[in-house]
């Protein structure tokens, strides 16, 4: 008797679910009020084999070619502007530490920052939004926070090399936490495709400053900013 309970309740959930699966063939789906983690829309970016990412500039003007603007919030017009500095606050830092320890890994991810601040200003430009990177000299930026920010990892990452390398993981670190809350606070497609393509390639320097920190000095890393699963 159970055996057969067991069975006609079975066809009764099969029965239930044709029902339901034909009920959702004539509707018009739901789509869910949120998404835990954005799907990237597109890989636009370029590897190489020590984890430099750089934006391939001919992949995103045929992105955009394909993509319609919409009009911009003002959340998302500041998140532009900010991401510009933000990125050039990066490369600036890195360009300065190559300098002064002539290590590499700074030299090849400041390039790498380079191409991830015309990802921006091209966006900028799309919306006619003004530059506030534009014709600034290395080290100096409009916005005064990310000027206090530049200031003082300098003067961290001139203690040591391995101060040099941390400084390096830590700018990584700022960048994703920013680059994952204005992924959040968008939808528009165009802004999706440059922030999570700019987010693949702060996952890489970070993975890339912690490995060399290792290599150099035989610390790991301990993150400031992220989760430790991160």
């Amino acid at each position: 008797m159970k055996k057969l309970k067991s069975i006609n309740t079975g066809l009764l959930l099969i029965g239930l679910f044709v029902v339901a699966l034909a009920a959702c063939s004539t509707s018009t789906p739901e789509v869910p009020a949120t998404v835990d983690a954005p799907a990237v829309v597109e890989d636009i970016t370029v590897v190489d084999e020590d984890n430099n990412t750089d934006v391939d500039p001919a992949a995103l003007d045929h992105a955009f070619s394909r993509i319609a603007t919409t009009d911009l919030s003002e959340a998302e017009a500041e998140g532009l502007s900010f991401m510009r500095e933000e990125e050039k606050l990066a490369r600036d830092v890195y360009l300065m530490l190559y300098e002064q320890w002539g290590i590499r890994i700074f030299q090849n991810i400041a390039k790498a920052e380079e191409a991830h601040m015309s990802a921006v200003a091209d966006l900028l430009e799309r919306y006619g939004l003004p530059d506030p990177a534009e014709d600034t000299a290395v080290g100096v930026f409009t916005n005064p926070e990310l000027q206090a920010l530049y200031d003082q990892l300098m003067e961290d990452g001139s203690q040591s090399l391995a101060d040099a390398l941390r400084v390096g993981a830590l700018v990584e670190e700022v960048d994703i936490v920013d680059l994952e809350d204005y992924i959040e606070q968008t939808d528009n497609e165009d802004l999706l495709l440059v922030y999570q393509n700019l987010l693949k390639g702060s996952y890489n320097h970070l993975r890339a400053f912690t490995s060399t920190l290792e290599k150099q000095t035989g610390e790991i890393y301990q993150l400031q900013l992220l989760e430790s699963d991160a």
